[in-house]
């Protein structure tokens, strides 16, 4: 019967150990760089869910005569009290 290294299982321990971290980095940048499966909902503030509940409702966004979408600030913080 002929004897390996006394050493030659922790070797093959850490062969194994070196090879699963790197699987395990491997699947988690795969992971990263895939588009995250939880979207989170658009979030209203407690202002716009008023303006919902009361039929007053307004655009988020309105496209600029360039035709890029840009906050719609003025019709959304407007006062409550003054009419659309």
């Amino acid at each position: 019967m002929v004897k390996g290294h006394p050493l030659q299982p922790l070797a093959f321990i850490g062969q194994a150990a070196v090879l699963l971290s790197l699987g395990v980095g491997a699947v988690g940048v795969a992971q990263g760089c895939q588009e995250h499966p939880i979207v989170a909902p658009v979030t209203h503030t407690p202002y716009d869910r008023y303006r919902d509940l009361h039929g007053q409702q307004t655009a988020r966004v309105l496209r600029n005569a360039y035709g890029r979408e840009e906050p719609n600030l003025r019709d959304r913080l407007r006062p409550l009290d003054q009419g659309d």
